[in-house]
């Protein structure tokens, strides 16, 4: 990794610990050079649903995922940034406490203000549902 893509890595990390998100199974990996994907990984547990966030810097996305324990059932949206994830980590920290099945679709079209692309999971396939001011949202 560069030293850009280690800080980034590290601002991603450090900004979901601190909204109170677990990162320590996958830093301790980390840590002892384990190779790793997604390169950086959070969890919380929240009332409805347990959320789990991974940043896959290679590929330039961050992934969420929304498990809903009641259904047993999960949603995945991919999201794109325009510059850092930061204004992501930021948005998803804003909504990290009332994230859910039921929330989740107003939470990837929020999203849409902070990202270059937003892809929901629809039967398998992501799908765009675009980006604020640029078409389709397709990553570039």
């Amino acid at each position: 990794m560069t030293a850009a893509q280690l800080a980034a890595r590290e601002a991603f990390v450090d900004g979901l610990q601190g909204a109170g998100w677990d990162v320590a199974g996958w830093e301790h990996l980390f840590e002892n050079g384990a190779s790793l994907l997604p390169e950086a990984q959070a969890e919380r547990t929240g009332d409805a649903a347990d959320l789990r966030l991974g940043y896959w810097m290679g590929d330039g996305y961050v992934l969420l995922e929304c498990a809903d324990r009641a259904r047993r059932d999960s949603l995945r949206v991919r999201l794109y940034p325009r510059d850092t994830v930061d204004a992501i980590v930021a948005h998803v920290v804003r909504w990290q406490s009332r994230l859910d099945p039921d929330t989740f679709a107003e939470f990837a079209e929020q999203a849409t203000a902070c990202c270059r692309g937003v892809f929901l999971e629809v039967d398998g396939a992501f799908v765009s549902i675009g980006a604020a001011g640029e078409g389709d949202g397709r990553p570039s």
